[in-house]
């Protein structure tokens, strides 16, 4: 679901969500792969069914409002099951197990695995870059936040990940959201009034840049004091995978709309 988890919001009409069947967003596009598959693992074969054609994916994604970019989700789909098929035997758990992508002994495991997915699946997970010297690979991130989470409460059924504290803040649309209604940024004017009045943030333009490097340092600067408090009364840190959840919920309570960018970044 990650290679597809991205812009649900339509323009036209203004800032209306992606429905079905009483879902909203990210939680409607999870109910069709819920719809179509139930409680099976889904195998590279069966994305590769959903992908025969452009007509299948569009109606395998159907709903009360219409799913924005699907074309770029259709190839993303194509190309992640092609991979996931030719390299990791058809199951995209074993991405995770492949020693590929572990660098033993290496505190930069997790850039090892963000990068690693960036080069196999390049139209997927490699485009997040706004340089030679600047990346965010967000719904990588994301990827590996959702799985360690659910590992840890698997009840031993999945392996967490051994140092979630190296993921980087996971900045979308709704985190920089978050921290402007907290009033830790504050938009200038002229974008302010962008934002709030729903003209579109266009794809690596510098606003859309600022927004997120101002929203990734914030979310470390946070980090570092929440776990210098935590360790003055002896509680044990948190990462960012539990900060970018709470951040992610207060964003969708902002008195502010978000951001709309037509991107697969996030």
């Amino acid at each position: 679901e990650s290679v597809v988890d991205h812009s649900f919001l339509n323009s036209k009409p203004r800032m209306q969500p992606y429905k079905v069947d009483g879902f909203k967003g990210s939680q409607a596009m999870a109910h069709c792969f819920y719809r179509r598959f139930g409680e099976k693992e889904i195998t590279a074969d069966d994305i590769l069914e959903i992908t025969e054609n452009f007509s299948d994916t569009e109606k395998f994604f159907a709903g009360a409002t219409s799913l924005p970019l699907l074309e770029e989700r259709f190839w993303n789909l194509r190309e992640a099951a092609k991979v996931v098929k030719r390299e990791f035997g058809g199951l995209p758990m074993e991405i995770l197990r492949s020693e590929d992508f572990v660098i033993e002994d290496n505190s930069d495991w997790y850039w090892g695995i963000l990068y690693a997915l960036a080069k196999k699946f390049p139209r997927a997970f490699g485009k997040d870059w706004y340089g030679l010297h600047l990346a965010f690979h967000k719904r990588a991130q994301l990827w590996l936040a959702l799985y360690h989470g659910r590992a840890v409460n698997s009840n031993g059924r999945l392996t967490p990940l051994k140092d979630p504290e190296n993921i980087g803040p996971i900045i979308d649309y709704r985190v920089p959201n978050a921290l402007r209604h907290l009033g830790i940024l504050e938009y200038r004017p002229e974008l302010a009034q962008r934002v709030d009045s729903y003209k579109i943030i266009h794809r690596h333009e510098r606003a859309e840049l600022e927004i997120r490097v101002a929203a990734s340092y914030a979310m470390i600067e946070i980090l570092n004091q929440i776990n210098e408090s935590r360790a003055e009364i002896g509680i044990n840190p948190i990462t960012m995978v539990e900060l970018d959840y709470w951040a992610y919920q207060r964003g969708k309570k902002s008195k502010y709309p978000p951001h709309l960018c037509h991107t697969t970044d996030y």
